[in-house]
């Protein structure tokens, strides 16, 4: 799927991207007509862009600069559940607090929210969810989630949930799922992997195409964004493994655990 967003199809204005230097936000950008949206960012700076810091500016204040907008795309957060447990203080004020506040002032201006929820939503045991399956999320990371969709499902009457599965990208430093296994195959490391954590991993175009289509089509609710494939986190590994090894040596030792031996 191939959508754009042009000045023709948002008459009323722009969309607004919050966390544009977000990997997903990158991507959405490219795609993307110059006077069609504003962007923020924090640390890594964007041409063009509006700094935004959600735990010091208010988001009056954000929506000031703005200027009209008519969708508030949400990527901004920790979106790392390893430093979400660390570090729960700070999650919770990023990932909740922040974005609760965000909510009220999008609400009062009548902008249109579009929230990355994820797949952390969900404990993993049984996996094929669909939108009306119950959400039991284990880690803090998916409860965080979870919080702001109850928060938008009792306070919203117009809005999207986008539960995002495991994201990947093609460009090796990119961080995402099938490259940072390539690098630590490359590196012959022992690696731990879950035989029982299961995901179905979405190109980041096409997350970015869902979310255009989720704006152009005007749609509302909940949505689950995810490749076709159900695999586990070894099977991803394995397979990466694989395709390597037709190209380049490696000695990768791959360590079966469970998804409960981490915290």
């Amino acid at each position: 799927m191939n959508s754009s967003i042009s000045n023709e199809t948002l008459t009323a204005g722009r969309l607004l991207i919050v966390g544009g230097s977000s990997f997903v936000g990158q991507h959405l950008r490219r795609r993307l007509t110059p006077d069609s949206f504003v962007m923020t960012y924090n640390a890594t700076p964007i041409d063009g862009g509006i700094r935004f810091d959600a735990l010091s500016t208010a988001p009056e204040s954000l929506l000031d600069q703005a200027g009209l907008v008519t969708h508030a795309i949400l990527l901004q957060g920790d979106t790392q559940p390893d430093s979400c447990f660390s570090d729960p203080r700070r999650s919770d004020a990023l990932n909740v607090d922040s974005i609760v506040s965000m909510m009220d002032a999008l609400r009062e201006r009548k902008i249109r929210p579009i929230f990355a929820s994820s797949e952390f939503v969900f404990d993993g045991t049984h996996g094929r969810y669909k939108e009306t399956d119950q959400a039991n999320p284990t880690l803090l990371y998916g409860r965080q989630k979870r919080t702001i969709e109850r928060y938008l499902e009792a306070n919203h009457s117009d809005y999207a949930i986008l539960r995002l599965a495991k994201i990947y990208g093609e460009d090796l430093g990119d961080g995402t799922l099938a490259t940072g296994f390539a690098e630590a195959v490359r590196r012959q490391e022992v690696l731990r992997c879950a035989t029982d954590q299961y995901f179905s991993p979405v190109h980041v175009d096409d997350v970015v195409s869902t979310i255009l289509a989720t704006i152009a089509r005007n749609l509302s609710g909940t949505y689950h964004v995810a490749g076709a494939e159900r695999l586990s986190r070894m099977d991803c590994l394995k397979s990466m493994r694989a395709a390597l090894a037709r190209h380049e040596r490696t000695g990768a030792v791959l360590e079966a655990c469970s998804i409960r031996d981490f915290d």
